[in-house]
């Protein structure tokens, strides 16, 4: 097994979703069935409803290649997205979701707003 990473950078947002697909689809394709490949979002300036459909999209090509994806540095609000579309284990082994109280009623009071 394998253990690679893509950065990803800028925003996963409906202005660049298309291009931020191709680079997730090119890096899962590349690597062989079996790999453990991890996501890093720690450079993600913004992102909208299209992350999780990314997100998705990509764990979805994983699945269908044997492949383990890893998500790190999950920003708060991609979280809340999550949660509010009932989509949070999609980042079930995510750190920063082990620490939030995903699925709970109450979010973290110094987790980020969606707007």
């Amino acid at each position: 097994m394998s253990n690679d990473t893509l950065r990803l950078t800028g925003e996963l947002t409906l202005a660049n979703a298309a291009a931020q697909l191709a680079a997730g689809q090119r890096f899962l394709s590349a690597a062989p069935a079996g790999a453990v490949l991890t996501f890093d979002l720690r450079q993600i300036a913004r992102a909208d409803t299209c992350a999780l459909a990314l997100v998705c999209q990509w764990s979805r090509q994983a699945a269908n290649h044997a492949q383990t994806l890893r998500w790190a540095n999950v920003p708060p609000n991609v979280l809340a997205l999550a949660r509010a579309h009932a989509a949070e284990e999609v980042f079930a082994d995510s750190p920063e979701r082990a620490g939030a109280n995903v699925g709970g009623a109450n979010p973290p009071a110094d987790e980020a707003s969606l707007a």
